[in-house]
């Protein structure tokens, strides 16, 4: 006699309603301007695959911290 709660029934279906929208968002396109966006960046890439990360200037980071105690 293994009768669900109504814990369980309430918790089964928001499973499976959560699965129907996951389903649903993976067969949706992508929108166009993300596609471009992608598009650009591999273009990037491939213009300069050997372009070193930029890392932030130590001068860039003094300036930041020294304006942001306030007026003298």
């Amino acid at each position: 006699m293994s009768q669900d709660s109504p814990d369980s029934s309430v918790q089964r279906q928001i499973d499976e309603n959560l699965r129907r929208v996951y389903d649903d968002v993976l067969r949706q396109d992508v929108p166009d301007r993300f596609a471009d966006l992608l598009q650009q960046l591999k273009e990037g890439q491939s213009a300069a695959p050997s372009a070193p990360t930029s890392q932030p200037d130590q001068s860039t980071t003094q300036m930041t911290s020294s304006t942001d105690e306030g007026p003298a």
